[in-house]
């Protein structure tokens, strides 16, 4: 009888995270984020890398946050441009505190650049897109007036609107 090898086979998650990552690199998202998003100072994990991940899972189809970490777990780090993940790091905290750092960013700005990364990235024409920003929705209940000042009918365009 032979000596159990130390050696086993692991099944690894590749799918479409080479497409994600590659395109993530294009558009230069980490770069991006690495601008807005500041790090704390302490991470054992750079904030960056924990919201790489959140946009590959996102992009590929949304785990809950508590599922996260199987999900990295089971991904090929080289899929993602990575030799390997500290696995053991990363959980639904760290990931929660990630969102956070994102959130107290500049977002508008963030994502202004990256849709205008995108537009020039991809030679988008724009000539035939409008944003009508006017028009006024309420749903459920409502009195005579919104917090702003709009008089709302039913069926009826507003009678007075206030400005903001």
């Amino acid at each position: 009888m032979s000596a159990p090898s130390s050696r086993a086979l692991r099944r690894h998650e590749v799918g479409g995270l080479p497409l994600i990552h590659a395109l993530a690199q294009r558009l230069g998202l980490r770069t991006l984020l690495e601008r807005f998003v500041r790090p704390h100072g302490n991470d054992q994990v750079p904030v960056v890398d924990s919201l790489m991940l959140l946009i590959y899972n996102l992009t590929r189809g949304k785990e809950p946050l508590y599922e996260l970490p199987a999900w990295v777990a089971s991904i090929d780090a080289r899929a993602i441009g990575e030799r390997s993940l500290a696995v053991e790091k990363f959980n639904d905290d760290r990931f929660g505190r990630a969102l956070d750092r994102l959130y107290r960013a500049d977002r508008a700005s963030l994502m202004t650049e990256l849709v205008i990364s995108v537009i020039q990235l991809f030679e988008l024409d724009l000539s035939r897109i409008h944003n009508d920003s006017t028009t006024v929705k309420a749903y459920g209940r409502y009195g005579e007036k919104t917090k702003s000042g709009v008089e709302l009918a039913r069926g009826h365009e507003p009678k007075t609107i206030a400005p903001i």
